[in-house]
């Protein structure tokens, strides 16, 4: 594996600085649920900031042909938020597929934040992965016939809210 694009950070000797993130998942059993728990406090992806990568020496010169990000990173922290617009404007200019999970977590911002930062990332994304509910808390568009719990997902209104986004993004491209 190629890992000459690391951006290596200093080890403070404990781990408080910067360190890996980490996720823990108790799978369930029956009709008990599986829990996961993330733990992602103080690590070196969270405060990641503009300019730590070059972005056009990986999209023109390296001639990357996809990126692929999403909303967990996005909402790590403000800064994050930035190197995301960066890299996938980087990205779009220079030709470079971009896709984006809008991959919607509550516990790391909320849905009036996520719709204000998202929509700005818009004109770059050429592929676009989402549920319903992701639609909804990242990018501001209702499903018509379903309430918050999401229990019942009538398909003909998620196509129609998809069409409805897809024309939406045509008007922001321009």
């Amino acid at each position: 594996m190629d890992i000459s694009e690391v951006v290596w950070v200093p080890y403070d000797g404990s781990g408080r600085a910067d360190r890996i993130g980490l996720n823990f998942t108790e799978v369930g059993v029956g009709v008990r649920a599986s829990v996961t728990l993330y733990d992602r406090g103080h690590t070196s992806t969270a405060h990641m900031k503009p300019g730590d990568v070059d972005w056009k020496r990986i999209f023109h010169e390296r001639k990357v042909r996809w990126f692929h990000t999403g909303g967990i990173f996005t909402a790590l922290s403000d800064s994050c938020a930035d190197v995301v617009f960066d890299a996938m404007k980087a990205a779009h200019d220079a030709g470079t597929i971009v896709s984006y999970d809008l991959n919607f977590r509550s516990k790391l911002w909320p849905s009036k934040k996520a719709v204000e930062i998202t929509k700005k990332l818009v004109p770059s994304i050429d592929v676009l992965i989402g549920n319903e509910e992701d639609f909804q808390k990242v990018l501001g568009f209702e499903v018509e016939g379903t309430d918050e719990t999401l229990k019942t997902l009538p398909v003909d209104a998620y196509k129609k809210m998809v069409r409805k986004w897809s024309q939406r993004t045509q008007i922001f491209r321009q």
